[in-house]
């Protein structure tokens, strides 16, 4: 699976995360409550073409043709194409158009964003055997132009590709995992859907990474990267300076013999701090690295994904409604989809596996409501049987409905956001109830996925907190706004609350 982090800038945000998350509107739990776990059904899977002999080895879900509905696109190994299948928004999808992605390419890795200004979101590949970074623009209809190719240098053996701003200059830039050299790539964008030359990042002798995402996990502002590193059983950090440059990988192991070959980063234990989450084929478990903060990670804690399971790919989010985030694998081994339910605290149930088709061998998984119904689908790049497939959310209950007044958490302070639904640049929030001792509150807001998507902290005096929460360039959904407060050493005083948020 491809990850990236949802770095938000004008263009990019409106179709890379709108796509992402198209008509997601996940609705969490209820906030500061504590609801029994529902277990999560999906239907029997749905098989979609994505062209004879493709090979898909990555998928991911975004509105290419502007009608908001989530389409998938694959990146197709063995046909060297980029496969967009067009939704109906029931669930289904039309027939495969594949646009080339460079003669001999065998594109490994694919991600969506608008890369030259237009708003129109582009394709972008990694292509490990033309050592390449590929880039279709798109026309905003669902096709692509031509590919042009960004040499990532020689011997690269590019395999996974992120997108994110690290030169905070509001461009879009490339970020690629090299297998074969042990580094990761930076190719700074133009924003005119050009990059430059390649640097290059050591991510430790022989580490040979095979995923990469991005985001911010020591809390500077600045977009750090975080690598899968198979052959070390590492995840690799390396913080960034915010000019396009970083520092000297640090490595977390994820396991002796664990082989983790994705990454990707979210909250998993509801303290506001990005962890780390890999794919370890080596061992069959997810890995879970809850963070400190500092851009440091604790030991690894591992969950089965199944006896002979062969994980390839990671996702996390909550598709059982209860607020708490869950693990979602791509299952290579078994030819299925695994879900682990989180409980909130960092630990993950027993794995539930789901067909993705006989000998299907899926590389990939994403996550999206592709029907509507508001609950988040499952979706795979299917490498042994050339598909996409679609399992449906059957899951009962999926949380509480969303209130229409604010609401006091039992054992937190009483917060107000106004207005709720958001439908301007920010949002008013004002909490009250804190402790006396309180200095400062923490704010984070998460999207559907539990992926932070912004953080602040505000200034508290006699047990109250007031300031504006910026919404410029949300997707629509249901966000949580989860508070913390803290002391003026930045002690925890209390267990943080949630409320959700409704962005229009």
């Amino acid at each position: 699976m491809t990850n990236f982090f949802l770095l938000l800038y004008p263009g990019w945000a409106k179709h890379t995360q709108a796509g992402l998350l198209a008509g997601l509107g996940l609705l969490l739990g209820t906030a500061g409550t504590t609801q029994a776990q529902t277990a999560a059904t999906f239907g029997a899977v749905t098989i979609v073409s994505s062209g004879a002999g493709s090979t898909p080895y990555a998928i991911v879900v975004a509105d290419v043709n502007g009608d908001g509905i989530p389409d998938l696109l694959t990146a197709n190994q063995v046909s060297s194409t980029a496969g967009v299948l067009l939704g109906t928004g029931t669930g289904s999808f039309g027939a495969a158009t594949t646009f080339s992605t460079g003669a001999g390419s065998y594109p490994r890795s694919i991600a969506v964003a608008d890369v030259n200004g237009d708003g129109k979101p582009d394709l972008l590949t990694a292509n490990p055997v033309s050592n390449t970074a590929g880039v279709l623009l798109g026309t905003g209809t669902g096709s692509f132009g031509a590919a042009t190719t960004f040499s990532n240098g020689a011997g690269s053996y590019p395999v996974s590709i992120a997108v994110a701003d690290v030169n905070g200059d509001g461009k879009p830039d490339l970020l690629m995992a090299n297998q074969s050299n042990s580094t990761a790539g930076v190719l700074l964008g133009t924003g005119t859907g050009s990059f430059g030359a390649a640097t290059i990042f050591s991510t430790g002798a022989d580490s040979y990474p095979n995923g990469i995402a991005v985001a911010d996990v020591n809390g500077d502002g600045k977009p750090d990267l975080l690598t899968a590193n198979s052959s070390s059983s590492t995840a690799g950090v390396l913080l960034g300076t915010g000019t396009g440059n970083f520092g000297a990988v640090t490595t977390f192991s994820t396991g002796a013999g664990s082989t983790p070959v994705s990454i990707t980063v979210a909250d998993g234990n509801g303290d506001g701090i990005p962890d780390l989450f890999t794919a370890n084929q080596g061992s069959n478990t997810a890995g879970v690295l809850l963070g400190t903060g500092t851009g440091s990670f604790g030991a690894a804690t591992t969950f089965s994904t199944g006896a002979g399971s062969y994980p390839r790919s990671i996702a996390v989010a909550d598709v059982n409604g209860d607020g708490k985030p869950d693990l979602l694998t791509a299952n290579y081994g078994s030819s299925t989809a695994g879900v682990l339910l989180g409980t909130g605290t960092g630990s993950f149930g027993a794995a539930t596996t789901f067909s993705t088709g006989a000998d299907s061998y899926p590389r990939s998984i994403a996550v999206a409501d592709v029907n509507g119904d508001s609950k988040p689908d499952l979706l795979t790049a299917n490498n042994g049987s050339s598909t996409a497939g679609v399992l449906l959310n059957t899951t009962s209950i999926m949380g509480a409905p969303l209130p229409t007044q604010p609401v006091a958490a039992t054992t937190a302070p009483l917060v107000t956001l106004y207005p709720n639904p958001a439908n301007g640049p920010d949002v008013s929030l004002a909490a009250t109830g804190l402790p006396t001792a309180a200095r400062y509150l923490e704010a984070t807001l998460l999207n559907p996925l539990g992926q932070v998507v912004r953080h602040l902290t505000l200034p508290a005096t006699q047990g109250a907190a007031r300031g504006a929460l910026p919404t410029t360039g949300l997707a629509a959904g249901i966000y949580v706004v989860r508070l913390t407060p803290r002391t003026a050493q930045g002690q925890v005083l209390q267990a943080s609350s949630a409320q959700r948020l409704s962005v229009r």
